[in-house]
C-alpha cells in the first residue's frame, strides 16, 4: 500500500511539473538572414493541400515603391516548391504569425528563403524553407 502511494505520489508530481510546458510551443520568428528572393509575388500556381509550385517574380520598381529597400537582392524568378515543412508566416506591427500557402498566392510582396540543392536553371528551382508574406 505505501509503495503505491509513493508511486501514485511520484506520477502526480511529474504530471504537475509538465503542465506549465503543456502550452509551450517555439516562438515564431523569420530568418535573420538576407532572402533568397526579397519582394517576391507569385504569378502562377499548381499543386494544392500541402504541396504547391509557385512561380515567382519580383517586380523590383513596384516592391521598392512599398518600402521593400532590399527588393531585387537574390533571385528574380523562381519556381519553388512549397510543402508542409515550409514555414510560413505572416509580418504583423507585433512580429510574425503562422500564416498558409493560400494567403502566399494572394500576397502583394513576399520575402523568401530556400532551403537545400538549388537547381541554377532558367528561372532556378528551389524548394522554400521560409516564406514571410510582408504586405
Amino acid at each position: 500500500m505505501r509503495r503505491t502511494l509513493w508511486i501514485v505520489g511520484l506520477v502526480v508530481a511529474a504530471l504537475v511539473a509538465l503542465v506549465p510546458l503543456a502550452g509551450c510551443t517555439a516562438a515564431l520568428h523569420a530568418p535573420t538572414t538576407t532572402p533568397d528572393m526579397s519582394g517576391a509575388r507569385v504569378v502562377a500556381k499548381s499543386g494544392g493541400g500541402d504541396t504547391w509550385s509557385f512561380r515567382m517574380e519580383v517586380d523590383v520598381d513596384a516592391a521598392k515603391q512599398a518600402g521593400i529597400q532590399d527588393a531585387g537582392v537574390g533571385y528574380t524568378v523562381a519556381s519553388v516548391r512549397v510543402d508542409s515543412k515550409t514555414v510560413i508566416l505572416r509580418q504583423t506591427a507585433n512580429g510574425v504569425e503562422k500564416a498558409s500557402a493560400q494567403d502566399v498566392i494572394g500576397a502583394a510582396f513576399l520575402n523568401v528563403w530556400f532551403t537545400g540543392a538549388v537547381a541554377e536553371s532558367y528561372p532556378v528551382q528551389a524548394t522554400t524553407g521560409t516564406i514571410v508574406i510582408l504586405q
